[in-house]
């Protein structure tokens, strides 16, 4: 390699080594080590015989055969063999090691000891009952069954059969000598060497009887060889049986319960009715009054806590019309308040003649607000620093303080129903709001607008209606909307509409259509909205917009796409075949999705599935699944798909087109489609050193096998050549390098 080649140094990369790494000694009796050691940023268990037997041949096969059988043993309750190679092990020798999977429990002996519940303690016997008869179908016998060798795993408490290492089979013809622990250990299983299924259902027993469950059971097992359970069905057919006769005396104990307390019941019945008759009563007559306008109903809790706590003078936890308008000041009683995010209600306290200076100041999250028509004063830096998008000034409001919309950086729009208000020579309204673009006055009063000096320096903001960037996006809008046939659309006429219909759908002559923020009615960008709008490259969503329904942008021409806070809808197939989209960002604020990481993609935070993708987007680490349509619409060379990811949708990878890189041992769920012309056009995949197995029989992934590769294709040397990991690792593109000079 020259000197200014790039290459890999793949222990470099945190979860990605090949290699065995933060390796710990477990304590182990017997003729083997135990070690916990990670790879690929997953922990494994590393079995190896002790120093002194590692060239003892006996115990080479005895290890080898423990191997063979964990292979064929595929069981959610069975601990899973991964592989078995030579391993660097913690003292600096290389050891053959049985690689199995890491399970975080106890064994079942120290379970015991914190005296779980009796339906806790058989239900894991029934657990391990039917794990040990998928052992026999295996024609495979444990011969070592105790608690020690049975774990519980500390997540759920499920059941994991570990140590075969004294298991036989049928098939076997080596290491067929007597073997087992004598306190568990069938008497005949002391003297013969060929495994019996009924060895183990012995075993079984002696822990059915230290569990303290199915005592009958397990005396059966106990007894002479040909009387026990000649095999695992009988034995399951009689626990399911002792189980259903412990329901039948429960559901007769239960049934008597029921007769005493049934004249209980009926009297608790007669007062729980009229209990629930009361409150559904009360909540009918709240929702009576709201439509009647005698209660107010609020949207934002933290609006009526406030006002209820100022304002009810009846004390009867409302906000009645009535007390709303009998206020005379707000005070300072919103000021500062970050939690308050709405506030439309305030047009019903119409005993206001002002906003008094400061009242909502610095109230962060005020996103929306509606001013009194009896208002004629805005005293000063009453909405300074808030977050407010849009604010409409009534026609009643004479006279402004200074500062009053200072430092809003989300304010856009300020609507004014008539002329400017006066105000001081040379006061400051407007400062620091980088986002402000329009403000509207109606035309009848833009004369006597333009003569107002302290207005003088917003000039270039004040217009009388929507000024359109893109001429074919207003012509479709004043052919739609423009109500009183002037030709023009205003901010009214905008404000009014609340569906688009299919008025752009198709559409390939507009462009731009950022003045869509107008158009506060707007619930939802229905279905189809902009379909195949080719050419449209920038929009801007108004924030009254909560859903955005399937195709609404399909086969458009965005490079970024901004999604606000109030949007907690969005169909998985809204933004696609926008092959040039890069950009995805989503408001801070937005309680349902989130582009963590700058990922540029749109995941459901609650259950942290990827909805859909983009050009760019990557899978942050967080993300556990992908939906059906994740990346089916952007077209992509490869993918790296993280070790945490547990799911993928059924066309989630439909046009990735040369690589995909799973970095998990363990295949995630996957279901592809089954035509044959949709597998055949996926990647070639690459999955970890060692993993061929485990994908090739996992469900979905069998149709895939002929396009499955490892990386790296073998063990990493211990070399200082750099170009081995250049050689190596030369497919991964989608990880970091680094410059050797």
């Amino acid at each position: 390699m020259s000197d200014d080649a790039s290459s890999y140094i793949v222990s470099d990369f945190e979860g990605l080594s090949s290699t065995f790494s933060e390796m710990v000694e477990l304590p182990s009796t017997g003729y083997c080590r135990l070690y916990k050691a990670k790879r690929y940023g997953r922990w494994f268990l590393l079995k190896c015989l002790k120093q002194e037997l590692s060239s003892d041949t006996a115990y080479q096969q005895l290890l080898r055969k423990e191997f063979e059988i964990m292979m064929r043993l595929q069981h959610p309750s069975i601990m899973q063999a991964i592989g078995m190679e030579d391993v660097l092990i913690a003292d600096g020798h290389y050891e053959r090691c049985l690689i199995a999977e890491w399970i975080d429990g106890k064994t079942l002996a120290q379970y015991l000891e914190a005296n779980p519940s009796r339906s806790d303690r058989q239900r894991i016997a029934i657990d391990l009952a039917e794990a040990l008869a998928y052992i026999h179908h295996q024609q495979v016998v444990h011969r070592d069954l105790k608690p020690s060798n049975i774990m519980i795993t500390y997540n759920g408490s499920y059941v994991k059969i570990i140590d075969f290492g004294l298991a036989d089979t049928d098939s076997h013809a080596i290491l067929k000598q007597p073997a087992g622990t004598l306190k568990y250990m069938a008497p005949e299983q002391a003297t013969k060497a060929l495994p019996d299924v009924r060895n183990d259902i012995y075993s079984l027993g002696v822990i059915l009887l230290e569990m303290d469950i199915y005592k009958k059971v397990a005396e059966r097992c106990l007894r002479p060889i040909h009387q026990r359970y000649q095999n695992m069905d009988d034995l399951l057919a009689a626990l399911h049986q002792q189980r259903k006769w412990h329901f039948k005396l429960m559901a007769s104990a239960m049934i008597a319960l029921v007769v005493i307390f049934a004249l209980i019941a009926k009297v608790n019945a007669i007062s729980h009715k009229a209990s629930d008759l009361e409150k559904h009563t009360a909540e009918l007559n709240f929702q009576v009054k709201v439509l009647n306008h005698e209660i107010i109903g609020f949207e934002d809790p933290e609006a009526k806590q406030k006002c209820i706590s100022h304002w009810d003078y009846d004390h009867d936890g409302e906000l009645s019309y009535q007390e709303a308008a009998s206020v005379k000041s707000l005070g300072d009683v919103f000021t500062k308040d970050t939690l308050l995010r709405s506030f439309p209600e305030l047009e019903h306290f119409t005993g206001l003649n002002e906003i008094d200076a400061c009242a909502f100041w610095d109230c962060t999250h005020l996103e929306s607000i509606r001013i009194p028509r009896t208002v004629r004063f805005i005293r000063q830096s009453a909405f300074r620093h808030t977050g407010l998008q849009m604010i409409t000034i009534p026609s009643s409001v004479v006279a402004i303080g200074d500062h009053i919309l200072e430092e809003c950086p989300e304010l856009e729009t300020v609507i004014f129903e008539s002329v400017l208000p006066n105000t001081n020579d040379g006061a400051h309204h407007l400062v620091d709001c980088p986002k402000l673009s329009a403000i509207f006055v109606p035309e009848f009063y833009m004369t006597e607008t333009n003569e107002k000096k302290s207005w003088q320096s917003l000039k270039p903001y004040i217009h009388k209606y929507i000024e359109f960037r893109d001429p074919a996006v207003k012509s479709v809008c004043v052919s739609h909307w423009d109500s009183n046939g002037d030709g023009e659309l205003s901010i009214d006429e905008a404000m009014a509409v609340n569906s688009l219909g299919g008025a752009f759908s198709g559409n390939t002559a507009i462009r731009s259509f950022d003045e869509l923020r107008y158009f506060t009615g707007l619930k939802e960008i229905e279905a189809n909205t902009f379909n195949g709008c080719l050419n449209l490259k920038s929009v801007q969503l108004p924030r009254s917009v909560e859903t955005l329904g399937e195709n609404a942008f399909l086969k458009c021409d965005f490079n970024a796409f901004y999604i606000p806070s109030g949007v907690t809808h969005i169909a998985s197939t809204a933004l696609g075949e926008n092959h040039h989209l890069c950009k995805v960002e989503i408001s801070a604020d937005n309680p349902v999705y989130d582009s963590r990481e700058d990922c540029n993609a749109i995941i459901e935070t609650a259950t942290n599935q990827m909805v859909t993708g983009s050009a760019t987007a990557f899978i942050p680490n967080s993300v556990t699944s992908l939906s059906d349509e994740c990346f089916n619409w952007f077209d992509r060379d490869e993918l790296v798909i993280p070790s945490q990811l547990t799911h993928i949708g059924t066309w989630a990878l439909t046009c990735i087109f040369q690589r995909i890189y799973c970095m998990s041992d363990v295949p995630p769920f996957y279901r592809p489609d089954t035509r044959e012309s949709f597998w055949e056009h996926l990647p070639e995949i690459y999955i970890p050193y060692g993993s061929t197995e485990a994908y090739c029989h996992a469900e979905g992934w069998k149709l895939l096998t002929h396009r499955l590769h490892e990386f790296p294709a073998k063990p990493a040397p211990v070399t200082t050549d750099f170009s081995y990991y250049f050689k190596t690792w030369t497919n991964l593109d989608q990880l970091s390098f680094l410059n050797f000079d």
